[in-house]
């Protein structure tokens, strides 16, 4: 089968998720071949793998666990996230809808880290159940997200916060030159099934019951990366600092996260 150029990911006109079950086949089978290990490489440097990491870094940081708050990871995947959350927490839930990656997750986890399989749109918790709530790189994969945050408002506490992490369309303006002199496409990944820009996402999920309380851009574009000559891999993690240090700047950049709270 095709996979998209920049990972390990199927065509768009080789997905079609109608149902929950689609999308609980196609992650079991993505779990069962070891998950995301495949990504987008430029100059013998796993781009996609440090942008992963600086997701959570900066998701961590807003998130702010405290030693007696439990929490949920919602769309948790193999629970690597989760475990580090539990180190600062007094109990942590992991949820999935691939039964493959809570198996994996599972796996050497502390006791005050519990994984459960389960649909998000229909999460089998008590309502106000949890201080805070953690959401990253997931959002965009379900199919109706309006129906995740009102279930993410209904199990959190008053006042109990929410950290989302999603890709943004946002065009900075190196994107709107290069798109304008047709330098590059504007593109999508197939996996995605809902795109928003900042301010779009932002007032989806105050409409749903929740007031801002912060935010963070995670990858500001620099441009097309792999136009640069042959460079080294140091020189190359240098370019990518770079980038990742330009985190004040949510409402243009490419990866956002922003810090609710329950109203």
């Amino acid at each position: 089968m095709k996979k998209e150029d920049f990972g390990d990911i199927l065509k768009k006109e080789q997905l079609e998720f109608k149902s929950q079950n689609d999308l609980e086949n196609y992650y079991n089978s993505k779990y069962d071949h070891g998950g995301y290990k495949g990504g987008y490489k430029l100059f013998g440097v796993n781009i996609s793998r440090i942008y992963h990491k600086n997701r959570q870094k900066i998701s961590l940081e807003l998130l702010n666990p405290k030693k007696d708050e439990i929490i949920l990871d919602a769309g948790c995947g193999n629970g690597e996230l989760t475990k580090k959350i539990a180190k600062s927490s007094l109990k942590v839930y992991g949820v999935d809808i691939s039964k493959t990656a809570i198996f994996n997750a599972k796996k050497r986890a502390p006791k005050n880290c519990i994984f459960k399989y389960g649909d998000l749109e229909e999460l089998n918790f008590p309502d106000k159940s949890f201080d805070k709530i953690v959401c990253v790189e997931t959002i965009e994969h379900v199919l109706h997200p309006n129906k995740v945050i009102k279930e993410f408002k209904r199990i959190l506490k008053n006042n109990g916060k929410l950290v989302l992490c999603f890709p943004t369309i946002n065009t900075n303006l190196i994107n709107k030159l290069e798109l304008s002199l047709g330098f590059r496409k504007f593109f999508s990944i197939s996996e995605h099934l809902n795109e928003w820009n900042y301010s779009g996402f932002k007032k989806l999920v105050e409409n749903n019951g929740f007031r801002f309380i912060n935010s963070k851009g995670v990858v500001f574009s620099l441009g097309r990366l792999e136009d640069l000559k042959k460079i080294n891999k140091s020189s190359m993690y240098s370019v990518l600092k770079f980038q990742l240090s330009l985190n004040s700047f949510p409402s243009n950049s490419n990866w956002a996260v922003i810090l609710f709270e329950k109203k």
